[in-house]
């Protein structure tokens, strides 16, 4: 038990020496999905204005107010869609908590978190047919999180 981390005590748990069920993986890439969202949403398109989810189309360029008005709103909507995605990773995390899973420890979940992010910008940098140096980072430190015998 000891490769899992401390498990939370629950009450549902089975005290009758059954092996409880390994930690789900679900709650925590879905965590950095949403999360890398965020990041990518608030600092990329809020504070430093580096592009918009629709910057790169030319019917609509950041250089006009109709065309600023429709980036707003696509970022919007993917700040949504972010928002989605943290709430349903809390809503798995209480799942597998109520299912007496154990829980992970910090490792293995911020490398799940990492895997989640790098995830996210696989996805955004393929349909932008860009690729950026997060990706690689994100693969990297997930490896380095999830490469022990530590999960």
């Amino acid at each position: 038990m000891a490769g899992y981390g401390a498990a939370v005590p629950s009450s549902r748990a089975s005290t009758s020496g059954t092996v409880r069920q390994p930690p789900s993986k679900v709650s925590g890439l879905l965590y950095g999905l949403g999360l890398g969202g965020f990041i990518d949403g608030i600092v990329l398109h809020q504070i430093l204005q580096w592009h918009h989810m629709v910057s790169d189309v030319g019917r609509y360029p950041v250089s006009t107010i109709a065309g600023l008005e429709v980036n707003m709103l696509a970022d919007g909507f993917f700040h949504l869609a972010t928002w989605v995605l943290v709430l349903v990773a809390s809503i798995a995390a209480i799942k597998a908590w109520r299912q007496g899973r154990l829980a992970p420890n910090w490792r293995f979940h911020f490398g799940l978190v990492l895997t989640g992010w790098g995830i996210f910008n696989i996805v955004r940098d393929s349909s932008t047919t860009k690729c950026s140096a997060s990706i690689m980072c994100g693969t990297i430190l997930a490896g380095r999180f999830l490469g022990t015998s530590d999960f």
